[in-house]
């Protein structure tokens, strides 16, 4: 029964696409989105498998888990809703108290996470007859219309010379793919993001009630996104915000804000002096211990933390080289996971020369978007540099951000230029 209905939404989906794609996309396009999905499938279900007797994996036992939900959320969707998420979980004293970047077993917060994900298992499982592989499938099919949005959001406020580099690198990028395709908090968040981007993008479009319901998808989106990674919330509101003061329409918008870009160095550092609970430098410390305390595989090096801003000063340089090129670990050259970051390494290098070689002639860095999207990744990048003790994790928390560098960094290359200085070659 579960094959059967597995393949019968396969092909619903397929084909739903497929005609979408026929009405608003070039003939090669509409391929694309075919094959990009198909591939998310694949990969999502081989993870499944793979991970089912796993000890340690998370997304079986969280699904599980929502097999008790469903009963629940027909009979009682109030409860469905407050249950595990608006109240305290079984926690005494206020559960909003201080739960930045805590990454410890007995916090409400570290819960909340995992109740968010099986509250949407359980809905899936409505669907799905409680079939954890056709879960995937219907959730991969929802983050493929969050792609679709991304693309459009990034079409729009970039407009690239060559579309591929935007479509082909969210339909495509491979660790993308391989850390969002199963039911796990990057999943979440990377819906999440393409909610807040869409909203954020055309809000000037949208009049009256519309407006008014953009407004709260982007609040409810950032909001669910501090529940599950608040790092990356508190980022992406960062990035905001300084957007909104730098003001886009002035003749010194690059200037003030790069000015307000430093200024979040100045506060990170200030805020040492503030008491714990929003004192981030001790804060991150304390991620970056919990990870420690997880003992992961593929151990990257690092200095541990403290609430004291030279540890990071010393740490930094580990921080880049983990995150921004390869670690300098002998294990990681015989691990798999490390082959997949060479790589990476090596493909992102290639980018870089290109731009530098062949720049596009084309405004970006006095882009509001493009500026935005350049500080969020950049600070993920940072962040996750200096808390991330282990490369299975550092890879994982990268692959968001990373997929974005990816577009950006190709939306600096003069393609054109390449192409005819090929076709010159040729005809020589």
């Amino acid at each position: 029964m579960a094959i059967a209905l597995f393949g019968l939404y396969l092909f619903v989906f397929a084909f739903w696409l497929y005609r979408w794609g026929s009405k608003s996309l070039s003939n090669l396009s509409k391929y694309l989105v075919l094959v990009g999905f198909l591939l998310r499938v694949a990969v999502g279900v081989f993870m499944a498998y793979y991970t089912e007797n796993l000890e340690g994996n998370d997304s079986w036992k969280l699904f599980n888990a929502s097999k008790e939900e469903v009963n629940c959320l027909i009979h009682h969707p109030g409860s469905f809703i407050s249950d595990g998420i608006l109240d305290n979980n079984g926690y005494s004293g206020n559960p909003f108290t201080s739960f930045f970047f805590r990454n410890s077993n007995n916090f409400y917060f570290n819960d909340l996470k995992d109740n968010i994900i099986v509250k949407f298992n359980a809905i899936l499982n409505v669907f799905s007859g409680g079939n954890y592989y056709v879960n995937i499938l219907i959730a991969n099919f929802l983050v493929m219309w969050c792609l679709l949005a991304l693309v459009k959001v990034f079409r729009y406020n970039l407009k690239p010379d060559s579309q591929w580099t935007i479509i082909g690198t969210f339909l495509l990028y491979l660790p993308l793919i391989l850390w969002t395709s199963n039911i796990q908090k990057d999943m979440l968040c990377l819906m999440l993001l393409s909610v807040f981007l869409y909203c954020y993008s055309f809000l000037g479009d949208r009049y009256g009630y519309k407006r008014l319901l953009f407004w709260m998808y982007m609040f409810f989106s950032v909001l669910v996104l501090v529940l599950i990674k608040n790092y990356m919330a508190i980022i992406l509101v960062g990035c905001t915000v300084m957007v909104r003061v730098a003001n886009p329409n002035s003749t010194h918008f690059t200037k003030r804000f790069f000015i307000a870009f430093g200024l979040v160095f100045v506060f990170f550092m200030i805020s040492s002096f503030f008491p714990n609970s929003i004192n981030f430098p001790l804060l991150l410390a304390r991620k970056q211990n919990g990870f420690y305390d997880i003992a992961g595989a593929q151990p990257i090096p690092s200095i541990p933390l403290t609430g004291n801003i030279l540890s990071y000063i010393q740490n930094l340089p580990n921080a880049i080289f983990n995150c921004f090129f390869f670690p300098i670990s002998k294990n990681l050259f015989v691990e798999r996971i490390g082959w997949i970051g060479f790589a990476i390494f090596f493909l992102f290098l290639a980018l870089t020369v290109l731009a530098i070689k062949y720049p596009r002639k084309s405004g970006l860095w006095s882009n509001a978007f493009f500026l935005m999207m350049f500080s969020f990744c950049l600070l993920n990048y940072l962040l996750i540099g200096e808390s991330v003790a282990y490369y299975g994790a550092l890879q994982r928390y990268r692959a968001i951000p990373e997929a974005i560098f990816c577009i950006l960094i190709l939306q600096l290359i003069d393609f054109k230029k390449i192409n005819d200085l090929y076709i010159s070659k040729k005809n020589i």
